[in-house]
């Protein structure tokens, strides 16, 4: 009996590591490289170069800190891309420590996936709602005319609006 205990306490406590382990433990999250992180390899030099001169014009106003990657199923499956998302932004610590002011934009265009995460800072001015009309109505209708770039420079840009005009 108390054979049979032991075993079955082993077996539970190996299942319960497995299942809650985080995230980033079971899936590689890369150190970043900037505030451009283009691991899906879906843009060229020129394309992120104007993503990068608008990231960084948004954030020298300061209101938010913007960073922006891309990740393919090499990283993580599509079932676990949003929650992927949202470790590889506390991971890196977009955003001043302080203001929690960071909006991370992650994409997969293979997997067909878009997130936008919020730091606690600015979720409460730049909401939900907005985000998904971020997604719906601009970077979606680009990325449906395989424009990514534009896609994704337009939905950086009107997240940056949103912030100048809702974070003072």
């Amino acid at each position: 009996m108390r054979c049979l205990i032991v075993i079955s306490l082993f077996i539970l406590s190996g299942c319960a590591g497995k299942v809650s382990a985080p995230i980033e433990e079971k899936y590689k999250i890369p150190q970043p490289i900037g505030l451009i992180n283009d691991y899906e390899k879906s843009f060229t030099p020129a394309e992120e170069k104007r993503i990068d001169s608008l990231i960084q014009s948004i954030n020298a106003r300061g209101k938010v800190k913007i960073a922006f990657a891309t990740f393919d199923s090499s990283y993580v499956p599509d079932s676990l891309f949003a929650k992927y998302s949202l470790q590889v932004a506390k991971q890196w610590g977009i955003g001043d420590k302080n203001k929690s002011n960071g909006i991370f934009l992650c994409l997969s265009l293979t997997m067909r996936n878009v997130q936008i995460r919020t730091g606690l800072g600015v979720e409460d001015l730049v909401t939900d709602s907005m985000i998904s009309r971020v997604i719906d109505s601009t970077i979606i209708p680009a990325f449906k005319r395989k424009e990514y770039a534009q896609g994704v420079y337009s939905g950086l840009e009107v997240l940056g609006q949103i912030s100048e005009d809702r974070i003072r």
